[in-house]
């Protein structure tokens, strides 16, 4: 696999119009020809249907922000992207973030298919 810019740079638009509330954006930068997911920090955000990320991606007021180890590698139209991104919250609190994202290239343009955020949490403060 090689690093892929245009990947990259995918992904920062994505995280700019996210930032941006422009929903508008959401079906040129999220698949419409495969099934896609995202998978959020909290319990209940587990978005397998369009409609459902949608949704999400409505959050007004919060930004997305990327981090320094944003990395992306790419096989054919085929790509997966790793960062280390920060949520800030209306408030200004932030959530550091970790991501795991597949993308695809679609018509010339490479669009997410899948993402999943999680939180550094130590093992010892899940364990149950």
């Amino acid at each position: 696999m090689q690093q892929s810019e245009g990947v990259k740079e995918a992904m920062l638009r994505f995280y700019d119009r996210f930032s941006a509330y422009d929903v508008g954006s959401f079906d040129r930068l999220v698949s419409q020809k495969h099934e896609s997911m995202v998978i959020g920090t909290a319990p209940d955000e587990w978005f397998d249907d369009r409609q459902q990320w949608r949704s999400a991606f409505e959050m007004e007021g919060v930004r997305l922000e990327a981090g320094d180890a944003l990395r992306s590698c790419q096989e054919g139209s085929v790509s997966r992207v790793a960062d280390q991104s920060t949520f800030v919250l209306p408030d200004g609190a932030t959530i550091p973030t970790r991501l795991a994202a597949v993308m695809r290239e679609e018509d010339g343009e490479w669009k997410l298919v899948q993402a999943h955020f999680s939180v550094g949490v130590p093992d010892e403060e899940v364990a149950i």
